[in-house]
């Protein structure tokens, strides 16, 4: 890019040499018509080619200028755009990660990869690429490739009742099932499955057995359906919590 700019003041000088010959050359050759109207012993034949010369020399002149110009507006064109792809390279080249890169963690969420390449923005303060698929966005960190935030929206099916009583059954296999009602457990919605023998399996919507309630001294070892309500409202019963693992 240096040796361009180089050239493009290079080639200005010589355009203004060049203008100024021609108007040096101009003024000598008006002095010398005043001359040949006032002097007519001049010779014509001589002052004929020294005009043809004269001419000739402008029309060289002219002939440089317009190369000069040519020139210049082509270094103009491609100066600018080196400009703007430098940038964009830089601003890419100063993370770790790469869109590439950054494309092959969002896949590995989404399953899928993306269509378009990660653009290069800022999520709540830091560089971040942002990968859009069409059921949403998910932001990755430039320089840690951690993902900062998945937008994806994934579709949960839940299991029906049949579904959680098998599971309740195959969970609790010393009693059988007496009855299976829904309830909330820690804010989310369960199958609460009650057996004969005064425990009650908690199941989310997801098949997962998250709790197990035992039965209390005080309650017998088989239920009717009308005293279904009364052991689910019970707050002596201890609960046995199972986490994600």
């Amino acid at each position: 890019m240096k040796n361009k700019f180089a050239l493009a003041i290079s080639i200005f000088v010589s355009v203004f040499i060049l203008t100024i010959g021609i108007g040096v050359i101009t003024k000598v050759s008006a002095d010398n018509n005043g001359q040949s109207n006032s002097s007519p012993t001049v010779d014509a034949t001589a002052f004929a080619q020294r005009e043809e010369a004269y001419q000739q020399i402008i029309a060289e002149a002219n002939q440089q200028i317009e190369l000069a110009n040519q020139q210049i507006s082509t270094l103009a064109n491609e100066i600018t755009p080196q400009s703007d792809l430098e940038s964009t390279v830089d601003g890419a080249s100063n993370y770790l990660f790469s869109p590439e890169q950054a494309s092959a963690i969002a896949q590995q969420i989404a399953g899928v990869a993306p269509k378009n390449l990660p653009e290069l923005v800022r999520f709540s303060g830091s560089p971040a690429y942002e990968v859009i698929y069409g059921n949403g966005k998910v932001y990755v960190d430039a320089n840690t490739g951690a993902v900062l935030f998945n937008g994806l929206q994934t579709t949960v099916t839940s299991i029906t009742s049949e579904q959680a009583l098998y599971i309740a059954v195959n969970y609790l296999k010393t009693s059988q099932p007496v009855s299976l009602d829904t309830s909330t457990f820690n804010g989310a919605k369960v199958y609460v499955v009650l057996f004969a023998d005064g425990q009650s399996v908690y199941v989310d919507m997801t098949g997962k057995v998250v709790a197990v309630q035992m039965a209390s001294s005080s309650q017998s070892s088989s239920y009717t359906d009308d005293d279904d309500d009364e052991h689910s409202e019970s707050s002596d019963d201890s609960y046995e919590e199972y986490d994600d693992d």
